[in-house]
């Protein structure tokens, strides 16, 4: 088995560079920082009260194997979720839908590895990394669909979802 160094989480620097993207992107348009947070904020706490609730334990031959808490994957929860709004941000920040894309399809990629890698170190079963990517999916996605609401954006500045009648 192949653990990759993300196995356990994102690494501090993939960290740093996520805040510092999202922070980048919000700068113009404090909905989206707002959302983000909350997505965010969402995420654990929705995630930390399922797994109080469900108490499964992770799988026995892993390294985690005597700790609980398994369902759903936290880890996979926050992943999905930037997942999601990371390549709203590489939007926000280039206006590019090209590189939106391109964002997507690495996000992606990363999601399947990371959620393979999981399961194969064993701190997960694959339930609990699908309800992670479920999870993260549906808050992602709401989040998403709220910050795309062009009239939510009349007093943002610079923003690259204002509608392009309402940018003067």
């Amino acid at each position: 088995i192949i653990a990759c160094p993300c196995a356990s989480g994102m690494p501090t620097p993939m960290s740093l560079a996520v805040a510092v993207l999202i922070g980048f992107a919000t700068w113009g348009c404090a909905r989206f920082a707002r959302l983000f947070l909350t997505a965010a904020g969402v995420g654990i706490t929705v995630s930390l009260a399922l797994r109080v609730l469900v108490d499964r334990p992770r799988p026995p031959y892993g390294p985690w194997a005597d700790a609980q808490m398994s369902y759903p994957s936290g880890h996979l929860t926050q992943f999905t979720v930037l997942a999601v709004l990371v390549p709203l941000a590489v939007f926000a920040l280039t206006r590019r839908h090209w590189a939106q894309r391109g964002m997507t399809v690495a996000s992606v990629a990363a999601l399947v590895f990371i959620s393979a890698n999981r399961i194969a170190v064993g701190v997960h079963w694959p339930t609990d990394v699908l309800g992670g990517i479920l999870l993260g999916l549906a808050v992602g996605l709401w989040t998403r669909a709220s910050l795309q609401d062009p009239a939510q954006h009349r007093s943002c500045r610079r923003c690259a979802f204002r509608s392009s009648d309402e940018a003067g």
